[in-house]
C-alpha cells in the first residue's frame, strides 16, 4: 500500500490539493496552500508511519488557526476512515 501512495504523492499537484480543499470548504491563500503542498509531497511518510503529532503541528505553526482548525477536522476525519489501510 506505501507504494501506491508514494507514486500517488508523486504525481500530486498544487491544483491538485486546492481542489480537495475547496471541495471540503477549505480555502487557503497562495501562501498558505504552498505549505500544505510542499508538506504533503514532503512529509507524508510521518502520515504513513501514524505520527500525526508531527504533521498537525507542523500545519498549526504555519497556517492561520481558522484554516488549521479545518484542515485538523478533515485531517482527522480521513485517518479514521482510512487508518486500517496504513
Amino acid at each position: 500500500m506505501h507504494h501506491l501512495i508514494k507514486q500517488y504523492i508523486s504525481k500530486l499537484t498544487i491544483e491538485n490539493v486546492k481542489e480537495f480543499l475547496t471541495t471540503n470548504n477549505i480555502y487557503l491563500d497562495e501562501m498558505e496552500l504552498n505549505y500544505v503542498f510542499n508538506l504533503v509531497k514532503k512529509d507524508y511518510n510521518f502520515v504513513l508511519d501514524k505520527k500525526y503529532d508531527i504533521v498537525l503541528k507542523k500545519l498549526k505553526d504555519n497556517i492561520s488557526l481558522k484554516n488549521y482548525q479545518k484542515l485538523e477536522i478533515l485531517f482527522l476525519e480521513y485517518q479514521k476512515k482510512y487508518e486500517n489501510y496504513l
